[in-house]
C-alpha cells in the first residue's frame, strides 16, 4: 500500500498562525503560536526552516534519524525531507523561507557557496553556545519584526538585508561546527 505524506507548507503556517504574508515565502514563528501540535505525524515541507530550540526538549525525527533539542540547539529542516516533531514539552522558533526568497533576498550570490548547509544531505544538528543562540535569537526576532512592519518605507530591502545577515551568521556558526 503506498502512503502520501503530507506536506506541511509555508502557506499552511501562515494561514495558521493568522499572520500576514509575503506571498507565503517567508515567515518566522514559535511552536506555540500555532493551534496544532507541530506534526505529531511524518510530514514533509515545501521550503527550508532554520530551527532554535528556546526551552524545554522536542524529540524529532528527520530522515530516519532521531535527535532531541534542548536550548540553544539549531536545526535546518530541508524541503522534501520527511520529519517528525513532538514539541509538547520544548518550545522552538523557526525562521521558514522559500528557495525563490531565498534566490531574491541573496544580496552576493558570490556567497552561495556558504549556504551548502541548507543541503538535505548535510547535518542538520547543531549544539550552539548560550550567546551564539541568544544572537540568532536577536536576528529572528528582528527579522520577524521587520517581515509584520509592512509600513516600513523600505519594508523588502530592510527584511532581504536583515535576512542575509541571519544566512551569513547562521553560516558562520555552522562553519564553526
Amino acid at each position: 500500500m503506498h502512503m502520501t505524506l503530507p506536506v506541511l507548507s509555508i502557506r499552511l503556517i501562515d494561514a495558521y498562525s493568522g499572520r500576514g504574508r509575503l506571498n507565503n515565502q517567508f515567515h518566522v514563528t514559535r511552536t506555540d503560536e500555532l493551534p496544532f501540535p507541530i506534526h505529531t505525524v511524518p510530514v514533509k515541507g515545501d521550503h527550508f526552516v532554520i530551527v532554535l530550540s528556546l526551552t524545554g526538549e522536542t524529540k524529532v525525527t528527520y530522515n530516519l534519524k532521531d535527535y532531541t533539542l534542548r536550548p540553544n540547539d539549531m536545526f535546518i529542516l530541508s524541503p522534501a525531507v520527511i520529519h517528525q516533531f513532538d514539541a509538547t514539552e520544548g518550545l522552538l522558533l523557526g525562521a521558514g523561507f522559500t528557495k525563490e526568497f531565498f534566490s531574491e533576498a541573496l544580496i552576493h550570490q558570490k556567497h552561495i557557496d556558504l549556504f551548502d548547509f541548507l543541503s538535505p544531505g548535510m547535518d542538520p544538528f547543531y549544539r550552539l553556545n548560550p550567546n551564539e543562540a541568544e544572537n540568532m535569537h536577536r536576528l529572528m526576532l528582528m527579522l520577524r519584526n521587520y517581515y509584520y512592519d509592512k509600513g516600513h518605507t523600505f519594508h523588502k530591502e530592510v527584511l532581504f538585508h536583515s535576512f542575509n545577515l541571519f544566512m551569513l551568521e547562521a553560516a558562520a556558526l555552522i562553519k564553526k561546527y
